[in-house]
């Protein structure tokens, strides 16, 4: 890891620098400015920006999809359950005749 810091003063420049360093590539790679450092040519898993934006919109979908379903759910009346109820119970059954009266 480089040249030995004897003292505590330069291991803590040390960490200052090591720290300020990752700070600005994170801060690149979270606002998808790679094209400003060669480390993110070298490691395509540092660019965080595309695969944040494709699970954002994965979940987006997800989420309209949920809405929709919910929404259908909702407009559905306690009367549209009854009578779905009833023609279930009017149904006959398989060997039984149905009486109609006349």
């Amino acid at each position: 890891m480089g040249l030995p810091r004897a003292s505590a003063a330069d291991q803590r420049l040390y960490l200052l620098q090591i720290s300020t360093v990752f700070q600005s590539l994170a801060t690149k790679a979270i606002d998808g400015y790679s094209g400003r450092d060669q480390c993110f040519d070298d490691f395509d898993s540092l660019r965080l920006a595309t695969p944040v934006t494709a699970e954002n919109e994965k979940f987006s979908r997800t989420m309209t999809n949920y809405e929709s379903i919910v929404s259908q759910a909702e407009t559905a009346t306690d009367c549209d359950i009854i009578q779905e109820s009833r023609k279930e119970d009017e149904t006959p059954s398989s060997g039984e005749m149905a009486f109609t009266p006349g």
